[in-house]
């Protein structure tokens, strides 16, 4: 059985993320990160070498991280703690960072390269209440707003969401057949693409917005399963 959590990188879900793994009791956790990317977190080091573009997005998040009282990836760090509290065998499913970061800039047209540098340049102003705004949009209507960011942005989807979903899902593919029971710790983002290329396999799924409604409520979530093969959850009160 694969366990898909969708998550976001700049939102104060750790906790949450943690008890998941921990009552989950998977054999192998999968984490959206590359080598560099995990030894960049638990370090708590930035790679070097990385394009402007690369380096801009990760000071965004930073920023937007801050204003929610946490740090870029600390719910990737928590997976990590709980698959080496039950020992499980952690597995970096993505592409290099770096590497698909530079592919896909190089691959935009001059028109998407200079929105993007617009929308770059805004967002250095872009206030925590815009960013709930975007994200319920999101939530409400999924499969729109990745078409609307294909429309806009296809190169940079192709390789930032597209490309990457094909090789996590061959990973996560692989490493269940030789688990029993795998978590996949993802971006929200991903879920979706990643649920139609493994739809051959025994799949829940948790999204982003359970684990912050369950967040914001102060609730420790627990997976339990239906007949669907879908997540519910109960709830132990702290």
């Amino acid at each position: 059985m694969i366990v898909l959590i969708g998550v976001g990188h700049v939102f104060d879900i750790g906790g949450t993320v943690k008890s998941l793994v921990i009552d989950t009791k998977p054999g192998a956790v999968c984490l959206e990160l590359d080598d560099g990317r995990l030894a960049g977190l638990l370090t708590r080091q930035r790679g070097e070498g990385t394009s402007r573009a690369y380096r801009s997005l990760g000071d965004f998040q930073s920023k937007m991280a801050e204003s929610y009282g946490t740090t870029v990836g600390s719910e990737m760090l928590a997976a990590y703690e709980a698959a080496q509290l039950i020992g499980a065998r952690i597995y970096c499913i993505d592409m290099n960072a770096g590497e698909f970061f530079d592919r896909a800039f190089k691959s935009m047209s001059l028109k998407e390269k200079a929105y993007l540098t617009l929308n770059s340049f805004a967002a250095r102003f872009v206030r925590k209440k815009k960013i709930e705004k975007e994200l319920k949009h999101y939530e409400e209507n999924g499969a729109e707003y990745m078409e609307e960011f294909g429309r806009r942005f296809p190169s940079l989807k192709k390789v930032l969401i597209d490309d990457r979903n094909s090789h996590m899902a061959g990973m996560i593919r692989k490493i269940a057949g030789e688990h029993r029971e795998v978590v996949a710790v993802i971006g929200d983002g991903h879920v979706e693409g990643l649920m139609s290329l493994i739809s051959d396999l025994p799949v829940r799924v948790i999204r982003l917005k359970d684990l912050r409604d369950t967040r914001e409520i102060g609730e420790d979530p627990s997976v339990s399963r239906n007949g669907n093969g879908q997540a519910t959850f109960s709830f132990n009160y702290r």
